[in-house]
């Protein structure tokens, strides 16, 4: 009876340290579940409050990629959180900046961003074949992408000395001939030396020529030319050159009387050009000359309408008297 009595107080006891063990087991599941459920919203800080990141990311270095408000924001990124390679971009400057050979400020470098890899192990430089320059400064740039001095010229100002527009030569002596398409110039376009076009002009504005008082010299009024006038020839005539029936003048005829109107062409067979805008200055001074001459005319037949009125006067009082008299 005693035995029993022993052997029902160890039962008792057993049960309770059972419970304990189960519950103690399910605790640990549960805990082990909630592990894998944890999130964290939010950035994650280290006791140091004073050096708080949000962003981290090992290929950028120890302080990853992260935007600062200025270059004095940069410069304060504590050591702790420096690591050579690490990119900052700062917007009050809107430039990127990487730290190269050192942790220090001196040593933060401008950087463009889509550099990548060439292929050939040369990180920053983009080959030509993947899109880029291939080059690393904006001078080899224009060189690899043949664009010489053209890429930096001011658009008020442009000067071409080299290239090719739509197979057309520029800058070049003897100059391939080609196709133009639209030339765009919001300001003014300057060309230095001789345009030659094979073709009409037409301009939706004036053609205007420098006439400026300021820009001559030796001023001296043109002698009568009313005589040489006389003596060119206004002709009609079709073009040898081209399907084209045109009037005007000869030029070995204009040149005989006003050499300075011709010009002479240094194509090999010295082609003669005339200069039709400056040909209007000896048929305007004959104008004046035949205005002047007609002037003084009208003047004597003045004169004459008055003498002939006297005439008649006197006529007509001789006609009275020898009336009297009969």
């Amino acid at each position: 009876m005693k035995n029993f009595e022993k052997a029902k107080k160890r039962f008792e006891n057993y049960i309770p340290m059972k419970a304990i063990y189960t519950f103690c087991g399910l605790l640990c599941l549960a805990s082990f579940s909630a592990v894998g459920q944890v999130k964290v919203i939010g950035a994650l800080e280290p006791n140091d409050l004073t050096d708080k990141y949000s962003t981290h990311s090992d290929i950028y270095g120890k302080g990853g990629f992260r935007s600062v408000a200025s270059n004095k924001e940069r410069d304060e990124i504590t050591p702790a959180r420096r690591s050579v390679g690490m990119l900052v971009y700062s917007i009050q400057e809107e430039k990127f900046f990487q730290l190269k050979g050192g942790l220090a400020n001196s040593n933060w470098v401008e950087s463009q961003m889509g550099g990548g890899n060439d292929g050939g192990g040369n990180t920053g430089i983009l080959t030509l074949e993947k899109g880029g320059t291939g080059a690393a400064t904006a001078e080899e740039a224009r060189v690899n992408l043949g664009l010489g001095t053209l890429a930096i010229q001011n658009k008020d100002a442009v000067e071409i000395t080299k290239g090719a527009i739509d197979g057309t030569l520029i800058g070049n002596s003897t100059p391939a001939q080609g196709k133009f398409t639209t030339l765009d110039v919001n300001s003014e376009l300057t060309v230095t030396g001789q345009v030659i076009v094979n073709g009409d002009i037409k301009a939706s504005g004036d053609v205007t020529a420098n006439s400026d008082i300021r820009l001559k010299k030796n001023i001296v009024t043109l002698p009568p030319v009313s005589e040489q006038l006389r003596r060119l020839h206004a002709v009609s005539y079709d073009r040898r050159d081209m399907d084209l029936h045109q009037i005007g003048f000869i030029a070995q005829n204009v040149q005989e009387f006003f050499p300075s109107l011709v010009k002479v062409d240094s194509d090999p067979k010295k082609t003669l050009s005339l200069n039709y805008q400056s040909m209007t200055v000896p048929l305007l001074k004959g104008w004046q000359e035949h205005d002047e001459e007609i002037a003084i005319q009208q003047r004597e037949l003045k004169s004459l309408k008055s003498e002939v009125e006297e005439l008649k006067k006197a006529v007509a009082e001789l006609k009275e008297l020898l009336k009297a008299k009969k």
